[in-house]
């Protein structure tokens, strides 16, 4: 593999060399990935190309890189798509995953002003406050903070206490609960933004302090446009990234010949 070759071209034959191998199955998750002097010799090629390279593809993702140790295949990233209202334990059984919960806490609370006007509360305030760590197959990939109003599933305190009696529950879906007394979900408001781990939350998703996470505030709504639940979950950046399709819209589609040097017609 030596040749006269310029750093550029080394640069992506490495990265492509090493996607390739993890992609054929020959390098696994949890793998070493050859040492920097191993590639260098390899490739012809200085440290500091193959560094790059591998800096490159950490960034990416794809191998994860541990001071004193070396670099690693990392675990493949869990795509979440944003076009589907599901719920956590859906996903991951959709995924052949296994989903379980940690239960933090559960308590019914008084609704603060924000969260009262984002789940319409006005009389009757209180919501079930519901905080626990999500795993799929026991790996910990979210912690969830759920206020559902009162009024809507009174027992719910009750019957998660019930079900987290080992603090531990094999699966726990607030959308079972829902179709049981009759409230059909079918649409949700949704953002995602970047955050940093608290020691608190590194601790529960075993990451250092400090990680990137995503926190993904959504508020859902049933058939008849009523607020029924408002999510707030931390998920661990390493393992997921977010997929979603883009349509161009039909009035941009329109001015493309003349944006492309024609001249627009006259009205």
């Amino acid at each position: 593999m030596r040749g006269h070759r310029g750093r550029a071209t080394l640069y992506i034959e490495i990265m492509e060399f090493l996607r390739r191998r993890i992609r054929e199955g020959h390098l696994r998750p949890g793998d070493r990935i050859p040492s920097e002097r191993e590639l260098a010799e390899q490739f012809g090629a200085s440290r500091m190309t193959v560094r790059h390279a591998l800096d490159q593809l950490a960034w990416e993702g794809v191998i994860r890189r541990e001071q004193g140790r070396g670099s690693f295949v990392a675990e493949p990233k869990i795509p979440l798509g944003l076009q589907f209202l599901t719920s956590f334990s859906e996903d991951m059984r959709r995924r052949g995953l296994e989903p379980s919960s940690r239960l933090l806490s559960v308590a019914v609370v008084e609704a603060d002003d924000a969260v009262a006007a984002q789940l319409a509360l006005a009389v009757d305030r209180r919501v079930t406050s519901l905080r626990r760590v999500r795993y799929a197959n026991g790996e910990p990939l979210s912690i969830e903070h759920v206020q559902v109003p009162y009024r809507l599933l009174p027992d719910l305190a009750e019957h998660v206490r019930e079900r987290f009696r080992g603090q531990r529950a094999t699966a726990l879906s607030l959308y079972e609960r829902f179709d049981r007394v009759g409230i059909v979900l079918q649409q949700a408001r949704q953002t995602i933004e970047a955050a940093v781990a608290t020691a608190e939350q590194a601790r529960w998703l075993q990451v250092r302090e400090g990680s990137a996470l995503l926190l993904l505030t959504r508020v859902s709504f049933d058939t008849t446009g009523r607020p029924v639940e408002l999510v707030r979950s931390w998920y661990r950046g390493d393992r997921y990234r977010y997929e979603t399709e883009l349509i161009r819209p039909p009035a941009a589609a329109e001015v493309l010949p003349a944006a492309a040097g024609g001249e627009p017609e006259q009205p």
